[in-house]
């Protein structure tokens, strides 16, 4: 491994220099510009196969560098940017690609008296009557995303109780990303406190509706994808099951929990 360079070894035999870890007068000078076209031949015999540059935003001037020496943009995050480089020459990249599905949680809540609880977004392309919902934030389950998104949208508290469905869409806002938006079957915490209040920076409208007025809504007003929620919600309800239900796991071998979701 290069001195001048040091960075992190992993087990698929990739390594990755930290820029906030290097010397300060490999940072500040022409250094860089020197060491880097050595270092790659001396990884490259000790068998490393991709190095990861992470760039601190306060290191910028790195980038130009590492883009003349065959690297290429991975991803950026606010304060920093990464950059890779295969380096086999008689192999295809096996470098993962950064994460490029979306995840958006939308709650379908209804009383006790069977009514829905729907929103109107202010700004986007369909401003029909919906169901309060957005995206996740990042380490969120899909339940704390759904009941953070209906109680800033709609101002009403609500608990997840099981995913009824989601949808798959292709070429979502940026290249080659997709979306996944799951339902979530939710009701109101306190049947006494379910006043919605909208949200001033988001909806221009939310009340609880009921079935024959949802029934009533013409398309342009209730769009099909939703009412065909609605009908598997219903199915949900004849059947007698609970839906899609998570059940948390802690994997101590791996050192990590996750959850399982789980079809009744």
């Amino acid at each position: 491994m290069s001195a001048e360079l040091p960075g992190k070894r992993d087990i698929f035999d990739g390594l990755t220099i930290a820029s906030a870890k290097q010397n300060a007068e490999l940072l500040a000078g022409e250094q860089f510009s020197k060491v880097l076209p050595q270092a790659l031949v001396e990884w490259k015999a000790e068998g490393v196969r991709g190095v990861w540059f992470q760039i601190d935003l306060a290191h910028s001037q790195w980038v130009p560098v590492l883009a003349a020496n065959g690297f290429e943009f991975h991803h950026a995050q606010p304060d920093y940017l990464m950059m890779t480089k295969w380096l086999p020459t008689d192999e295809p990249n096996g470098l993962p690609k950064y994460p490029f599905t979306s995840i958006g949680v939308g709650g379908l809540v209804v009383n006790r008296a069977g009514q829905v609880l729907l929103m109107k977004e202010r700004r986007g392309l369909y401003k029909g009557w919906k169901y309060p919902g957005g995206l996740g934030d990042p380490g969120e389950e899909l339940f704390v995303t759904a009941e953070r998104e209906v109680f800033e949208e709609t101002g009403v508290r609500c608990k997840a109780k099981s995913v009824l469905c989601f949808r798959h869409q292709m070429q979502f806002k940026w290249r080659g990303n997709s979306d996944i938006y799951v339902i979530c079957v939710m009701e109101p915490l306190d049947e006494n406190n379910i006043e919605p209040t909208p949200c001033p920076q988001e909806a221009q409208a939310c009340q609880w509706l009921s079935r024959e007025q949802i029934d009533h809504l013409p398309a342009h007003e209730f769009h099909e994808f939703h009412r065909i929620i609605l009908q598997k919600y219903d199915e949900l309800l004849q059947k007698g099951s609970k839906g899609c239900y998570p059940v948390s796991f802690d994997i101590p071998q791996l050192k990590r929990t996750w959850t399982m979701y789980f079809v009744d």
